[in-house]
């Protein structure tokens, strides 16, 4: 992986589902098309992070696409869901939009970082209301 794609050192679920493509010599757009997800996704799944606007921010995911990504690359889905750290009370449980960070997880991002990604929202959101 080049330096920007090292994985997240707390995403376990990144560097296994990784290893699992390459044993299945599988690369991004292959899996991608495999697990009916982008070669993005694939990527980010397994790094663990989005970039945005060259800041690096956790991804959220959901359990069905760990599931689909660790289907298609020949990896336990089961184990996939326990490294993501779902349990099934926490996957049935519905969340916001934007509310997949865990909180220890947000407690380690630089504020500069967190108030970047603020910043992107609100222009976001600022464009979509005046459109």
């Amino acid at each position: 992986m080049r330096h920007t794609e090292e994985a997240r050192p707390d995403w376990p679920v990144g560097p296994y589902l990784r290893a699992a493509r390459l044993a299945a010599g599988l690369d991004f757009e292959k899996a991608g098309e495999a697990a009916d997800v982008s070669h993005t996704t694939i990527r980010q799944v397994e790094r663990g992070w989005v970039i945005r606007k060259g800041v690096k921010v956790p991804i959220a995911t959901t359990k069905s696409t760990v599931e689909a990504i660790a289907k298609a690359v020949g990896a336990d889905q089961a184990e996939a869901v326990r490294l993501l750290g779902l349990t099934d009370a926490r996957a049935a449980r519905p969340r916001r939009r934007g509310s997949a960070v865990p909180p220890d997880v947000l407690a380690e991002i630089p504020d500069h970082v967190l108030i970047a990604e603020l910043a992107r929202r609100l222009d976001t959101r600022r464009a979509t209301d005046q459109s």
